[in-house]
């Protein structure tokens, strides 16, 4: 069953660490040294996202620019952010030319809730047990001026950050107990479906 309740992320490096040690911990607990990750956003977090994990070192290696598709000139739509453990990056357009809708296959698909529906709808078609919603707190609730605050890449005790679950010190201290439990129930799911094929 897919997790349709919103996570909310501080920041966009808060994000890509996340997706990155779900990434990892879901190769774990599949027991392959293999899985992906999807991340469907609009433009400017695509292009953030790219920033962000193309500068990235992760177990060792970084992620190296396979292919991109990013053009935005006759584009306005959304785009697919892709990593995976063997490093690779992508991003490409979330539709076809006609105007089709892709489907992405990997492991873990992050739909920000600033995407159109018919995204999730296809995505959640596709695979529910691999959709993931997300969204970034809203400056207005904090309590200072978030205009002044700069990231400094340290989401664990970042001021914006206020989850308190337990952690795991083998998963860079960013996988909470409710993700572990979230990413083991995607990973028998996962299982299952292959079992059955």
């Amino acid at each position: 069953m897919a997790n349709y309740e919103i996570e909310e992320f501080c920041c966009e490096d808060c994000l890509a660490d996340n997706v990155i040690n779900a990434m990892f911990c879901v190769s774990e607990l599949k027991g392959d040294d293999y899985s992906s990750a999807c991340i469907l956003c609009k433009e400017d977090l695509a292009e953030k996202l790219l920033k962000i994990f193309s500068n990235t070192e992760v177990n060792g290696f970084e992620f190296n620019i396979e292919y991109i598709n990013f053009d935005k000139t006759d584009y306005d739509c959304e785009y697919a952010v892709m990593i995976d453990t063997d490093g690779s990056l992508s991003v490409d357009k979330a539709y076809f030319e006609d105007g089709e809708l892709q489907t992405f296959g990997e492991d873990l698909v992050f739909i920000s809730d600033e995407c159109n529906s018919k995204l999730f709808i296809n995505q959640i078609s596709f695979d529910e047990d691999a959709v993931h919603t997300f969204t970034f707190k809203d400056d207005e609730d904090e309590e200072f001026d978030v205009s002044d605050f700069k990231c400094d890449g340290d989401c664990e005790n970042c001021d914006l950050n206020d989850d308190d679950g337990d952690e795991f010190e083998e998963f860079n201290d960013v996988i909470t107990t409710e993700w572990y439990e979230l990413i083991e129930k995607i990973v028998d799911d996962i299982l299952a479906k292959k079992l059955c094929r």
